[in-house]
């Protein structure tokens, strides 16, 4: 309590709903997930357009510019995005909810390697993602539809050229040229 820095990395590390921080509980951060991807799937994705995306970013990762006037994404019709205090409070099962919703993609954009404003909460994120820190990503996640990044918050340009990238790869498996 006293020495909590509001990270939410605890948060992160239970799916049992033992933890919450003072001005986030986990319910309160599964329902705008749920939110924000129903109103994505409802706008459409972009006016029909498919492959939209859902976005976690940490807020002291790359600068997009989410959430204020003049935003890079308030042309993209096709994506959302939910800032979380450090990528490390995304439980796997989070991931899983944009989909639930018909999202057709999640990007997470976390902070550099050594660039955690709270030391490990990028590296314990990419355990849970690659599967060797509990709790660990569902073998059921279709891998192919989630991208997970790291930058520093100068990288927008890199930023937008990802999601750019993710956006088009989306589309193209979804219009049944992806992989195979």
């Amino acid at each position: 309590p006293e020495r909590c820095a509001s990270c939410g990395i605890c948060v992160g590390a239970c799916e049992y709903q033992a933890i919450d921080l003072p001005n986030l509980t986990e319910g309160d951060m599964k329902d705008e997930i749920k939110r924000l991807s129903v109103e994505l799937r409802e706008a459409g994705g972009g006016g029909g357009e498919r492959g939209s995306v859902f976005v976690f970013l940490c807020k002291w990762g790359v600068e997009s510019g989410a959430g204020s006037k003049g935003s890079p994404f308030e042309d993209l019709p096709w994506v959302t995005v939910m800032k979380v205090p450090c990528i490390g409070m995304v439980q796997p099962l989070m991931l899983a909810i944009p989909f639930e919703e018909g999202v057709d993609g999640v990007l997470v954009a976390g902070c550099r390697p050594i660039d955690c404003n709270y030391r490990y909460g990028n590296a314990w994120f990419a355990g849970r993602f690659q599967g060797y820190r509990p709790p660990v990503v569902r073998r059921s996640l279709d891998r192919d539809r989630v991208r997970y990044l790291r930058l520093s918050a100068v990288e927008t340009d890199e930023f937008g050229e990802e999601l750019g990238r993710f956006h088009e790869e989306l589309r193209e498996e979804l219009r049944g040229g992806g992989k195979g």
